[in-house]
């Protein structure tokens, strides 16, 4: 994904995917930091909810893409997935 951002969005696309991956890796762990793991999760909701506001386009396949489509909107419920994986 790194290799195509060519603009400001695709920039906040790019680093709101690095957001989600670490919220994926940390719901997958038994062990972790509740409260950093709050943490994450809020600030990519915020960050999801800011690329609806500025009508920002993630690409399809992108978790951000993912979270709005299939879990609608919410970080919690996406990350949710990843405990029985």
């Amino acid at each position: 994904m790194i290799e195509r951002v060519t603009n400001i969005n695709e920039a906040f696309l790019y680093i709101l995917d690095c957001n989600l991956a670490t919220v994926g890796n940390m719901a997958m762990l038994k062990s972790k930091s509740k409260s950093e793991y709050r943490r994450q999760i809020r600030i990519a909701q915020r960050m999801i909810g800011w690329i609806k506001d500025f009508h920002i386009e993630p690409n399809k396949g992108d978790r951000a893409f993912d979270i709005i489509n299939n879990y609608s909107g919410n970080v919690t419920k996406w990350a949710e997935h990843f405990k029985n994986a």
